[in-house]
């Protein structure tokens, strides 16, 4: 016989007689027809089958006699078809139990007729698609009575009805129950083996259980998938019986109907996950195996509107003493995170989300290289316990060495690339299930041992030989991170032989020590006492590698606001003030500003990309020759400064809101300009890659200033709120006027892409006639032209400003050796408190000084915002005053939209919560003592968040509670 490229091969109990299927035969003829074979007689029950598979096929399966298949290196499509139906009979004469294996290269085969399976004393039939391949039966598919199918790798789709009188089981493939038809589960649907098992239980259909004492699902080392898009199970029981430690229960879907009866029953108990996939379900959990729930059960990404409750067989309530360990979206729950209505035991309920369930602990992220769970990433809350409190997210493995290293941020994994596959070496984002994004662009992250993020930032251990050398970093641009990167904690170098990854939450630095650098395990770093405390107990963390923290209580609050105000151009906004005018003059200035940040890019007094107090020290300093305006002053570095000071003092004087931050943002070069590809010159894009190189050098600064404020106010929501712009002289001494126009317009649409806020305020100081005094024809050519442009795009503008400099209060150092470019002391400080005031004019954050936010008073009532109310006022007369609720994000025109507490059954309290406001809840006995009970607590949007407090109302005959929001 001629070799064959592929072969399906039916027969019956393992025939050896071959025939062969005709070549030269219309696929569509009948099995019956005995021209169709080689031998001119169809084979039967003791023959064996044979066809060639070089190309898609259809075959006309009309045959009553008992048959079996095996498909073996099956790569294109084939399709049984007819009116007939294929019995499989295995014997124990066989001795055969694969006798229905198919070895499929990714090929497909379509069952049309109906097969049914009948297997005698412990052997079983087997279904084999190891190699990716996947069988459909649209048929009906029935396993008889105390018959055996094993189904292994691959894909096997149920379509029609199908029949478990019998077992089946599923041993590392992935069978998927669709379609209309019905199931009938009167044995068991059995995984005992092959970790990554996966059943599909997506029919609309009814799934029959027999009764509760057969017919029920019984779950080891596979994940099992309820419901999908538009196929949904609807009110239909379903029986899991002995779960075990390395199984899922996944909700595939997000759908509104809600489930029956999920059974759990079984001698070894429930230790099992389950991840809701954010579907709004019902889901009831009954146990007929005593009287106690001891279970222990992981529940993941539960839906807003997922109710889930517990009970006894046949519908008895459990008291929250009778429950074992539930771990509920990371958080494991205690006694006083559920609660008892209606006679059952519940951990959600409709419209109550998860996350009013109680814990503010932090979650943990790692990656698990151990062998007692499959190995991937992991989310656990035990530092001491990772094992015992982890939970698998998505199915990657992530195998070492080509993963290391990970940050989580509460939304996206953040993952190293060391090898050269999934685009190769970098920073990789990954979803949690199927994505996996490079984002690092041409970074490779080759010196960087370890990345975390929180808030925004980026956070790694530098090993390279740049930057400041070894360290930790924060930086703000994953494709350019020693670009952007600013240096934390400058006296310790952390050393990849005893630090191998970071993790930040907000408020602890976090850090992975292994066995070569000494006592292994996880370490808080305290920067003020610039020491290490081991936190993780007797846990060496040795069969985990990376880690990462998200503590969702450390985050952004809507009313605390960190503003940041940008400021650069050239020798004029570098600076010729003298810190010397302001102690002579007695000036506050002349000291650092407590209450404001400053950030410079440059190395001059006040040390580079350092945040620190605002002050002088961040211009020219060195030591002119005489004339100049101070010659006692005769040892570099000189301090001076330039319009920043008063321009970000001011700024801070007039905004009185609460609890806010300013921060200042500086980089400026003297001599510079706009036309220049080596200076300002920038494309007007979000893309920094074509702008000019003083410019990107702004830009990088920037970030890190950013990176910094959001690492010192973790609970602020950083926000760039202006911009401050002195330039424009070296245009018009090298002739470029005519363009200043067009460059400063595209300059100021191009910040304004790069850092992603559309309408900033862009505030600018004219040149001056008294620059003019003794210049050359050129010069005064030129002056009035840039200084036109610079007023025609503040007029085409309305969020641009630009501020007159004409007069005595903008003297310059005519006769002095700064030069008559260069204005005195004095006339800096008045352009900084006119940049100031120009600024407050068009920003629109506080412009009646009423310490509410003009957005958030026009959001309710438009046209507010400039009527000078009181903070004190209340406008809808609900006993709350406007800024009370502009803190708790309540209406203000709404008198029934207040903070307000409210009892759930007898053993809770619910309230409408607020996206960014932190509450916390407190309890009492007597109204007189309060003890904390709750909190702080944060929410992503609104939501009605629940707390319960079942052990206290227990043990109090009278309990108060009281909550209070930030």
């Amino acid at each position: 016989m001629k070799k064959q490229i592929g072969l399906v091969l039916i027969a019956a109990a393992c025939a050896a007689v071959a025939t062969t299927w005709n070549q030269d035969v219309d696929i569509g003829a009948k099995w019956s027809e005995a021209s169709s074979w080689n031998t001119g007689v169809p084979p039967t029950v003791s023959d064996l089958a044979l066809f060639d598979l070089a190309q898609a096929n259809t075959y006309d399966v009309d045959v009553d006699t008992s048959a079996i298949t095996r498909l073996q290196q099956v790569s294109q499509p084939h399709t049984f078809s007819g009116n007939g139906s294929i019995n499989i009979t295995i014997s124990p004469a066989s001795h055969f139990q694969n006798c229905m294996y198919n070895t499929l290269s990714g090929g497909t085969v379509t069952y049309h007729v109906d097969v049914s399976v009948n297997t005698l004393t412990a052997y079983y039939a087997q279904m084999n698609n190891n190699n990716g391949g996947t069988t459909i039966f649209n048929g009906s598919f029935t396993v008889s009575s105390g018959s055996l199918l094993n189904a292994r790798g691959g894909t096997h789709v149920f379509n029609g009805d199908l029949n478990l009188v019998g077992t089946m089981r599923l041993d590392a493939g992935s069978v998927i129950i669709s379609g209309t038809g019905n199931t009938l589960i009167s044995g068991d649907y059995i995984s005992t083996a092959g970790p990554g098992s996966e059943l599909y239980l997506n029919r609309s259909g009814a799934y029959t259980l027999s009764d509760l004492a057969t017919g029920y699902l019984r779950i080891e080392r596979t994940r099992v998938y309820f419901g999908a898009d538009q196929a949904v199970v609807d009110g239909t029981d379903v029986k899991i019986y002995q779960v075990s430690a390395d199984a899922a229960l996944i909700s595939n879907g997000d759908y509104d109907q809600n489930f029956g009866v999920l059974y759990m029953f079984g001698t070894s108990g429930l230790d099992a996950q389950m991840d809701m996939n954010n579907s709004d379900c019902v889901w009831t959990f009954e146990d007929s195996s005593g009287t106690t729930w001891t279970h222990d059960l992981v529940i993941s990404n539960v839906g807003k509107n997922t109710e889930i409750r517990f009970a006894m067989d046949g519908g008895t309530g459990l008291t929250d003493e009778q429950i074992g360990q539930i771990t509920l979206n990371g958080v494991a729950l205690t006694e006083a995170d559920v609660f008892v209505e209606d006679g059952y035991l519940y951990l959600c309920k409709s419209e109550m989300p998860v996350e009013q369930k109680g814990s503010t602990e932090p979650v943990y992220v790692g990656y698990y290289r151990g062998s007692a769970m499959e190995q991937g990433i992991y989310q656990f809350t035990d530092l001491t316990d990772p094992l015992g409190t982890a939970a698998r997210v998505g199915e990657w493995p992530f195998p070492n060495p080509t993963w290391q290293k990970i940050g989580f941020d509460g939304d996206q994994y953040y993952v190293l690339n060391r090898g050269t596959s999934f685009g190769g070496p970098g920073l990789s984002q990954y979803d949690g299930d199927t994505t996996l994004t490079e984002i690092s662009g041409s970074d490779d992250f080759a010196d960087w041992n370890g990345v975390g993020a929180c808030n925004g930032v980026w956070y790694g251990l530098y090993t390279g030989s740049g930057l400041n050398g070894s360290g930790l970093y924060m930086f703000m641009d994953e494709t350019d991170p020693e670009g952007t990167a600013v240096q934390l904690f400058s006296g310790q170098s952390f050393s990849s032989n005893v630090w191998n990854d970071v993790a930040f939450d907000g408020e602890r630095y976090l850090f992975v020590q292994p066995a070569s650098g000494g006592d292994p395990g996880i370490y808080e770093y305290d920067p003020d006492a610039d020491s290490f405390t081991k936190i993780s107990g007797s846990e060496t963390y040795a069969d985990w590698q990376g880690l990462a923290v998200f503590d969702s209580d450390i985050a952004p609050l809507r009313n605390k606001k960190a503003y940041v105000l940008l400021f650069g151009g050239q020798s004029n906004a570098l600076g010729w003030g003298y810190r010397q005018y302001l102690l002579d003059t007695g000036n506050p200035l002349a000291w650092p500003q407590a209450d404001i940040d400053m950030l410079h890019g440059l190395n001059l007094v006040v040390p580079q990309d350092t945040l620190v107090p605002l002050q002088s020290g961040t211009a020219n300093i060195v030591v002119k020759p005489l004339p100049n305006h101070y010659p006692d002053l005769t040892v570099a570095p000189i301090s001076r400064f330039a319009a920043e000071l008063s321009f970000a003092r001011s700024v801070r004087d007039q905004l009185s809101l609460p609890d806010m931050r300013l921060g200042i943002i500086k980089y400026a070069i003297g001599g510079t300009t706009l036309y220049e590809t080596s200076d300002w010159w920038p494309d007007g894009t979000a893309d920094r890659s074509a702008d000019g190189t003083r410019y990107q050098n702004f830009q990088k600064t920037v970030w890190k200033g950013l990176a910094a404020m959001k690492n010192k106010y973790p609970t602020h929501s950083v926000e760039i709120l202006g911009m401050g712009w002195v330039q424009g002289e070296s245009d018009a001494i090298e002739g470029q006027g005519e363009n200043y126009e067009a460059n400063l317009t595209r300059f100021i649409a191009d910040v304004r892409a790069t850092f992603g806020v559309a309408d900033l305020p862009f505030v600018l100081s004219k040149l001056s006639s008294n620059q003019l005094e003794g210049a050359p024809q050129n010069e005064l050519d030129q002056w009035p032209i840039v200084t036109n442009a610079q007023a025609l795009v503040a007029a085409a503008d309305p969020y641009v400003v630009a501020t007159d400099t004409e007069g005595t209060n903008y003297a310059v150092s005519v006769g002095y050796s700064e030069g008559r470019y260069h204005y005195i002391t004095p006339a800096l400080l008045q352009i900084g408190y006119d940049l100031a005031d120009a600024l407050i004019s068009i920003c629109g954050v506080d412009s009646d000084n009423d310490d509410l936010l003009d957005e958030w008073e026009n959001s309710y009532a438009p046209g507010t915002a400039g009527l000078g109310n009181t903070p004190d006022a209340d406008y809808d007369g609900d006993g709350f005053t406007d800024q009370e609720e502009f803190q708790v994000g309540t209406d203000p025109t709404d008198s029934d939209d207040f903070l307000k507490l409210s009892a759930v059954s007898s053993a809770g309290v619910s309230w409408p919560a607020q996206g960014g406001v932190s509450y916390r809840v407190y309890q009492s006995t007597n109204l007189l003592s309060w003890t904390a009970a709750a909190g702080p607590l944060l929410f992503q949007g609104m939501t009605n968040a629940v707390v319960g407090f079942s052990n206290f109302i227990q043990t109090n005959p009278v309990g108060f509670f009281c909550l209070t929001a930030e």
